[in-house]
């Protein structure tokens, strides 16, 4: 199993990351994992 921490791409702007995505939900590979906002690490102190 490969990890991935974070992807950077837009699928309607990309091709290829928009066949990857669609071939992994033909396999049943694709796992979304949804943030809570609320439980959020944020970089910079307000």
């Amino acid at each position: 199993m490969r990890r991935v921490d974070g992807i950077v791409g837009n699928v309607d702007g990309d091709p290829e990351l928009a066949a990857a995505i669609a071939a992994h939900e033909r396999e049943g590979t694709l796992e979304r994992v949804r943030l809570d906002d609320t439980d959020r690490k944020r970089s910079r102190s307000a």
